[in-house]
Protein backbone atom coordinates (compact mmCIF):
# COMPACT_ATOMS: atom_id res chain seq x y z
CA UNK A 1 0.00 0.00 0.00
CA UNK A 2 1.18 3.64 -0.56
CA UNK A 3 1.54 5.28 2.29
CA UNK A 4 2.75 8.73 0.65
CA UNK A 5 1.55 10.56 -2.01
CA UNK A 6 4.08 9.79 -5.67
CA UNK A 7 5.27 14.07 -5.07
CA UNK A 8 6.43 12.92 -1.21
CA UNK A 9 9.18 9.79 -2.63
CA UNK A 10 12.41 10.95 -2.61
CA UNK A 11 15.32 8.95 -3.19
CA UNK A 12 16.07 8.43 0.26
CA UNK A 13 12.65 7.10 0.96
CA UNK A 14 12.38 4.94 -1.82
CA UNK A 15 15.97 3.41 -0.76
CA UNK A 16 14.46 2.76 3.17
CA UNK A 17 11.12 1.15 1.50
CA UNK A 18 13.71 -0.60 -0.53
CA UNK A 19 14.82 -1.81 2.91
CA UNK A 20 12.07 -2.90 4.71
CA UNK A 21 10.76 -6.78 4.34
CA UNK A 22 7.09 -5.64 3.87
CA UNK A 23 6.92 -4.64 -0.01
CA UNK A 24 5.30 -1.23 -0.91
CA UNK A 25 3.49 -1.03 -4.39
CA UNK A 26 3.10 2.18 -6.36
CA UNK A 27 1.54 1.09 -9.52
CA UNK A 28 3.46 -1.61 -10.79
CA UNK A 29 6.37 -0.61 -9.05
CA UNK A 30 7.40 -3.08 -5.85
CA UNK A 31 9.70 -1.81 -3.32
CA UNK A 32 11.30 -4.46 -0.37
CA UNK A 33 13.13 -6.75 0.30
CA UNK A 34 16.37 -5.09 -0.59
CA UNK A 35 15.25 -4.33 -4.16
CA UNK A 36 12.89 -2.99 -6.64
CA UNK A 37 11.25 -4.47 -9.21
CA UNK A 38 9.03 -3.53 -12.28
CA UNK A 39 7.36 -5.99 -14.62
CA UNK A 40 8.90 -6.97 -18.09
CA UNK A 41 7.28 -5.29 -20.83
CA UNK A 42 8.04 -8.05 -22.99
CA UNK A 43 6.57 -10.92 -20.44
CA UNK A 44 5.58 -9.41 -17.13
CA UNK A 45 8.14 -10.70 -15.30
CA UNK A 46 9.39 -8.89 -12.63
CA UNK A 47 12.82 -6.94 -13.34
CA UNK A 48 15.10 -5.88 -10.27
CA UNK A 49 15.83 -2.02 -11.40
CA UNK A 50 18.36 0.68 -9.72
CA UNK A 51 17.12 3.40 -6.99
CA UNK A 52 17.10 6.17 -9.58
CA UNK A 53 15.07 4.23 -12.15
CA UNK A 54 12.86 3.42 -9.61
CA UNK A 55 11.90 7.34 -8.56
CA UNK A 56 12.03 7.99 -12.28
CA UNK A 57 8.73 5.47 -12.20
CA UNK A 58 7.66 7.20 -9.60
CA UNK A 59 8.16 10.98 -10.94
CA UNK A 60 7.18 10.73 -14.33
CA UNK A 61 4.68 7.54 -14.47
CA UNK A 62 3.20 7.08 -10.96
CA UNK A 63 4.54 3.84 -11.08
CA UNK A 64 2.28 2.93 -13.61
CA UNK A 65 5.11 1.40 -15.86
CA UNK A 66 6.74 -1.38 -17.06
CA UNK A 67 10.42 -1.78 -18.19
CA UNK A 68 11.63 -2.64 -21.92
CA UNK A 69 14.99 -4.73 -22.74
CA UNK A 70 16.84 -1.77 -23.02
CA UNK A 71 16.09 -0.42 -19.18
CA UNK A 72 13.51 1.97 -20.43
CA UNK A 73 10.47 2.68 -18.91
CA UNK A 74 7.57 2.65 -21.28
CA UNK A 75 3.70 3.02 -19.81
CA UNK A 76 1.56 5.90 -18.65
CA UNK A 77 2.33 9.58 -19.59
CA UNK A 78 3.39 12.03 -16.51
CA UNK A 79 -0.37 12.34 -15.37
CA UNK A 80 -1.07 8.87 -14.48
CA UNK A 81 -4.10 6.62 -15.09
CA UNK A 82 -7.29 8.55 -15.87
CA UNK A 83 -9.36 5.91 -15.48
CA UNK A 84 -8.28 3.78 -12.74
CA UNK A 85 -7.13 0.97 -14.81
CA UNK A 86 -4.03 -0.75 -13.85
CA UNK A 87 -2.04 -0.49 -17.47
CA UNK A 88 -2.29 1.41 -20.60
CA UNK A 89 -4.41 -0.09 -23.63
CA UNK A 90 -1.41 -0.11 -25.33
CA UNK A 91 0.85 -1.70 -22.91
CA UNK A 92 2.13 -5.21 -23.24
CA UNK A 93 -0.04 -8.15 -24.10
CA UNK A 94 -0.75 -10.27 -21.54
CA UNK A 95 1.16 -13.67 -21.73
CA UNK A 96 -1.83 -15.83 -20.30
CA UNK A 97 -0.47 -15.51 -16.60
CA UNK A 98 0.73 -12.94 -13.85
CA UNK A 99 2.85 -12.90 -10.64
CA UNK A 100 0.19 -12.71 -7.99
CA UNK A 101 1.16 -10.53 -4.94
CA UNK A 102 2.82 -11.04 -1.18
CA UNK A 103 -0.67 -12.36 0.26
CA UNK A 104 -0.88 -14.64 -2.37
CA UNK A 105 2.15 -15.98 -2.03
CA UNK A 106 2.18 -16.32 1.82
CA UNK A 107 -1.31 -18.20 1.59
CA UNK A 108 0.28 -20.48 -1.30
CA UNK A 109 3.30 -20.95 0.12
CA UNK A 110 1.82 -21.60 3.90
CA UNK A 111 4.26 -23.25 5.85
CA UNK A 112 6.98 -23.35 2.99
CA UNK A 113 7.26 -19.64 2.34
CA UNK A 114 10.62 -19.31 3.97
CA UNK A 115 12.12 -22.03 1.70
CA UNK A 116 10.03 -20.98 -1.63
CA UNK A 117 11.74 -17.34 -1.00
CA UNK A 118 15.35 -18.77 -0.14
CA UNK A 119 14.69 -20.92 -4.06
CA UNK A 120 13.60 -17.70 -5.33
CA UNK A 121 10.05 -19.04 -6.18
CA UNK A 122 7.03 -16.52 -6.57
CA UNK A 123 3.31 -16.67 -6.66
CA UNK A 124 1.74 -16.95 -10.35
CA UNK A 125 -2.00 -16.96 -11.56
CA UNK A 126 -2.98 -18.24 -15.26
CA UNK A 127 -6.03 -17.89 -17.47
CA UNK A 128 -6.14 -21.01 -18.20
CA UNK A 129 -6.57 -21.93 -14.21
CA UNK A 130 -7.02 -19.37 -12.37
CA UNK A 131 -8.41 -21.72 -9.18
CA UNK A 132 -4.54 -22.67 -8.87
CA UNK A 133 -2.23 -20.55 -7.59
CA UNK A 134 1.58 -21.93 -8.93
CA UNK A 135 4.36 -21.69 -7.19
CA UNK A 136 6.92 -21.07 -9.61
CA UNK A 137 10.90 -20.58 -10.82
CA UNK A 138 11.90 -18.25 -13.48
CA UNK A 139 14.63 -18.80 -15.63
CA UNK A 140 16.92 -15.66 -17.44
CA UNK A 141 15.87 -17.06 -21.16
CA UNK A 142 13.20 -14.88 -21.82
CA UNK A 143 10.92 -14.97 -18.46
CA UNK A 144 10.43 -19.00 -18.94
CA UNK A 145 9.36 -20.74 -15.84
CA UNK A 146 7.90 -23.83 -14.26
CA UNK A 147 5.78 -23.87 -11.18
CA UNK A 148 4.15 -26.30 -8.97
CA UNK A 149 0.42 -26.35 -7.19
CA UNK A 150 1.32 -25.60 -3.36
CA UNK A 151 0.49 -29.29 -2.43
CA UNK A 152 2.46 -30.94 -5.25
CA UNK A 153 -0.20 -32.76 -7.65
CA UNK A 154 -0.07 -30.31 -10.53
CA UNK A 155 2.54 -28.59 -12.71
CA UNK A 156 2.68 -26.02 -15.16
CA UNK A 157 5.64 -24.49 -17.40
CA UNK A 158 5.93 -21.51 -19.57
CA UNK A 159 8.69 -21.70 -22.59
CA UNK A 160 7.95 -17.95 -23.27
CA UNK A 161 5.15 -18.53 -25.51
CA UNK A 162 3.14 -21.70 -24.82
CA UNK A 163 1.65 -22.48 -21.54
CA UNK A 164 1.67 -26.63 -20.64
CA UNK A 165 0.56 -28.23 -18.14
CA UNK A 166 0.46 -31.89 -16.21
CA UNK A 167 0.57 -34.26 -13.34
CA UNK A 168 3.42 -35.16 -11.39
CA UNK A 169 2.28 -38.54 -11.20
CA UNK A 170 1.48 -38.61 -14.75
CA UNK A 171 3.42 -36.65 -16.85
CA UNK A 172 7.00 -35.77 -17.38
CA UNK A 173 7.64 -31.86 -17.36
CA UNK A 174 9.70 -30.04 -19.78
CA UNK A 175 13.40 -31.09 -20.81
CA UNK A 176 14.24 -27.18 -20.73
CA UNK A 177 12.87 -27.04 -17.46
CA UNK A 178 14.99 -29.47 -15.41
CA UNK A 179 17.18 -26.83 -13.48
CA UNK A 180 13.96 -25.23 -12.66
CA UNK A 181 11.86 -28.36 -11.49
CA UNK A 182 14.91 -28.72 -9.31
CA UNK A 183 14.72 -25.50 -7.52
CA UNK A 184 10.82 -26.18 -7.02
CA UNK A 185 11.23 -29.50 -5.56
CA UNK A 186 13.37 -28.43 -3.30
CA UNK A 187 10.41 -26.51 -1.91
CA UNK A 188 7.08 -28.45 -2.64
CA UNK A 189 7.17 -32.38 -2.09
CA UNK A 190 5.72 -33.49 -4.95
CA UNK A 191 3.29 -36.78 -5.99
CA UNK A 192 5.75 -39.85 -6.61
CA UNK A 193 5.74 -40.79 -10.54
CA UNK A 194 3.89 -44.14 -11.25
CA UNK A 195 6.34 -46.53 -13.10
Amino acid sequence: MNAMNNSQWSLDAIEAAMDEYEQVLIGHLALGRGTATLPSALDGTPVEVPLTVAWEAIRHHQGWCWIDDDGRLVGWPEDGPEDGSEGPEDGPEGPGWRVEDDAAFEVAAGCRALDARHEGLVALETAARPDVVWLAAFDDRGGRWFGSDPHGVLWAAWDGETLCEGSWRWDDPPRWARALVTSVTRTIPVEAREA
